[in-house]
């Protein structure tokens, strides 16, 4: 071995434990962050900015989306490659960042509420901060900097946490809950990069686009598709009970989701590990990774009438039925 080199055992273990401090990291500053802006805001301005942010997920997925998976997984990677998708990333951003304007008026006027006619674009900023992030993930992946990856997200959490509770206790309100996303992902982008320490340039190529093209069509779609699914549910949910019950439901899963998120995280990676081993039996693993998750989610489902209204205050009480449902769900 030579002189310096770690032992891959002593790598993995690393990554392990950046990744687990990283999921736990964001569980708690997440809940931070709810138990405070839940007391100096109320339901229906989570209603309103989960329609906003949901929206911007979805358009997320436009930016950055088709070009990780495509880029971490390509045999022969070329800075030519970084640059184009990165061209490519920020034009997508800029004409879906124009949609936004009439966009955010015509579903404030949908929903009388006529805020998310700047609250809309201005949370779109972050899809540029989110393509990059992508592409520079994508870089990481490649050169096994998960380290990097995880301490990027994780201080990017702490940054971003931290700006978005100044700007509630300032009074900006509704702000706050914008923020927490946009300066997150301003943060991480910026981080990742700067650990890296290879800086990517945009430079538009069409034959490297095609040459990505294909790939990142599947990717594109399958995360497309995930993020559909929560737009159209926010959507049905303020349209038919009103903006204020779609507060609650968001409240609901910021105490669901990131603990779910990490779960479906870890169990699909140690799941994966046995999957590609020869004469692996695909029923018998997922029978059993279900076994040892079922229980976390009942358990939750038990614990979050008295858990709910430790993190979030008062006032609440609608939020801790349907979180029940959501962590039974889970």
């Amino acid at each position: 071995m030579p002189t310096g080199a770690r032992p891959r055992g002593t790598k993995v273990i690393g990554w392990i434990g950046w990744a687990g401090a990283d999921a736990i990291g964001r569980i708690l500053l997440l809940t931070l962050s709810t138990a405070v802006l839940s007391r100096l805001l109320e339901p229906r301005d989570f209603g309103v900015t989960a329609l906003a942010l949901t929206v911007v997920a979805v358009l997320s997925v436009f930016v950055g989306a088709p070009f990780e998976e495509a880029l971490a997984q390509r045999r022969g990677l070329r800075r030519g490659h970084l640059e184009a998708a990165l061209a490519a990333s920020w034009l997508a951003g800029l004409i879906l960042l124009l949609l936004t304007i009439p966009g955010g008026m015509a579903l404030g006027a949908f929903y009388d509420a006529p805020e998310l006619g700047l609250l809309l674009p201005a949370a779109s900023l972050a899809m540029f901060f989110s393509g990059h992030t992508d592409i520079a993930t994508a870089l990481a992946r490649r050169r096994r900097r998960f380290n990097d990856v995880a301490y990027a997200s994780l201080m990017g959490h702490v940054i971003g946490v931290s700006l978005s509770l100044a700007i509630a206790f300032a009074g900006a309100g509704v702000w706050a809950l914008i923020g927490v996303r946009l300066f997150v992902m301003i943060a991480r982008a910026l981080l990742l990069q700067a650990r890296l320490g290879a800086l990517i340039r945009p430079r538009w190529s069409t034959a490297r686009l095609k040459e990505l093209g294909r790939f990142a069509g599947f990717s594109f779609l399958e995360r497309l598709a995930d993020n559909l699914t929560y737009l159209a549910f926010n959507n049905v949910v303020g349209a038919a009970y009103g903006v204020t019950t779609l507060g609650y439901v968001n409240m609901a899963m910021r105490l669901i989701e990131p603990i779910r998120g990490a779960i479906v995280a870890t169990a699909h990676n140690l799941s994966f590990s046995f999957f590609a081993r020869p004469g692996a039996t695909p029923g018998l693993v997922a029978a059993r990774t279900a076994y040892l998750i079922a229980p976390v989610f009942v358990g939750l489902a038990a614990v979050t009438p008295a858990l709910l209204p430790l993190v979030a205050g008062p006032g609440w009480d609608s939020a801790g039925e349907i979180a029940v449902c959501l962590a039974l769900g889970g």
